[in-house]
């Protein structure tokens, strides 16, 4: 009877260690987006899963709807420089099996980057997540598994393993790049999957190796993270990046004119973003400071660029011209900002990701119904150009 009670204890524990804990489905659309519930409420919210995100997010609409009342506040130093937030304590989130508890609850209006994806973004969850459990984002499945034993992780042997730094505490890794004049440069990067982007490089970084003129062709983007606060940052592409013995080919990348907050910082080299990360099959094990990278069936799919010369966001469900790109092909047209896109090859609908993917046609033209500012509609033709050689 003994010796049948310690094969039963074995047996038990050996399917503990080789069991995975909990499953969440994703989409992911450039970033990843799972479905939570906020306390008691069984509204099912979409919120993004974010690598770089140190503190769990509400939007703000979202904490109102649902009743979740500030009662702390907290200064935060993010990509844009130091803000103080409201914080609603001891909430909960729910993901279908499993619960986090008592948390800190960041309120913060996140109506800006719903008006860039096209799409709710009810909040944002992270290190809340990755620090208790072992986190798996599996890409060629889309889903989310988490285990309490790295051992329960199927096929880890098939991973390189990468020991990871930390700051506030988002993962730091390295890699090298190569410009188009063939000077190759490395640095240390933030692993940030809620960068929609490839590389973001520091305005240290840039300023120190004179990027500006180095990186070849350029033009200026507006861009925003987290809050609200919109900079103007040049958009480049370089010759190659190598991370993880993998190599990337003709890689659009962002260099930064930040005075403050984390893209001024001098000990690092910049952001390594969703447009790489998520071309992995990725194992985050934060207890040992370790992460297991393999590539995925996205590996080889080639970058986005903007073809069309200006960039648009979806404001109560129109399309509205954010800003246009100088001396490019829309530029030219006599579109406008704050023109609205009111079809684009007869298509009218309004989903985000069938306008994106018809302006990555390059050598297309478009058909583009435009409606002016003071009301009129015109009518015009759009050839999709790179905007960098």
């Amino acid at each position: 009877m003994k010796r049948l009670l310690f094969l039963i204890v074995i047996v038990l524990y050996n399917l503990s260690c080789f069991s995975q804990d909990f499953e969440i489905p994703f989409e992911e659309d450039g970033w990843v987006y799972i479905q939570v519930s906020v306390n008691d409420s069984e509204e099912k919210l979409s919120f993004v899963f974010d690598t770089g995100a140190s503190s769990s997010v509400i939007d703000k609409s979202t904490a109102l709807k649902l009743g979740i009342k500030s009662n702390h506040q907290q200064t935060v130093t993010g990509a844009s420089g130091n803000e103080t937030y409201n914080i609603a304590l001891k909430q909960k989130l729910n993901f279908g099996e499993f619960s986090l508890k008592n948390l800190p609850l960041v309120i913060v209006d996140l109506n800006h980057l719903k008006e860039r994806s096209g799409r709710p973004i009810d909040g944002i969850v992270g290190y809340d997540m990755i620090s208790k459990f072992i986190t798996q984002l599996d890409f060629n499945s889309q889903h989310l598994k988490l285990y309490s034993n790295i051992k329960a992780v199927p096929q880890l042997e098939t991973y390189s393993k990468l020991k990871i730094r930390s700051i506030r505490p988002i993962p730091k890794v390295s890699l090298g790049f190569t410009l188009k004049n063939g000077t190759t440069l490395k640095g240390d990067f933030l692993f940030d999957s809620g960068a929609n982007s490839t590389l973001i490089l520091t305005s240290p970084f840039v300023n120190k190796h004179n990027l500006k003129q180095e990186v070849g062709d350029t033009y200026y983007k507006k861009s925003s993270g987290l809050t609200s606060t919109v900079s103007e940052d040049l958009i480049g592409n370089l010759k190659n990046v190598v991370f993880n013995n993998s190599m990337f080919i003709d890689v659009p990348i962002t260099l930064s004119s930040s005075k403050n907050g984390v893209l001024s910082r001098k000990n690092i080299a910049g952001i390594l973003g969703a447009e790489i990360i998520n071309r992995f099959q990725i194992v985050l094990d934060y207890d040992n400071n370790t992460m297991y990278l393999k590539p995925n069936k996205s590996i080889n799919r080639p970058f986005k660029y903007n073809y069309s010369g200006f960039t648009y966001i979806k404001k109560n469900n129109r399309f509205i011209v954010e800003d246009i790109i100088e001396n490019s092909p829309v530029a030219k047209l006599g579109i406008d900002k704050g023109d609205e896109l009111l079809s684009i090859n007869n298509y009218n609908g309004k989903d985000m990701r069938i306008v994106k993917d018809m302006f990555q046609l390059k050598g297309e033209t478009l058909a583009l119904k435009v409606k002016k500012e003071d009301g009129t509609i015109k009518d015009y033709k759009l050839k999709l150009e790179r905007l960098l050689k």
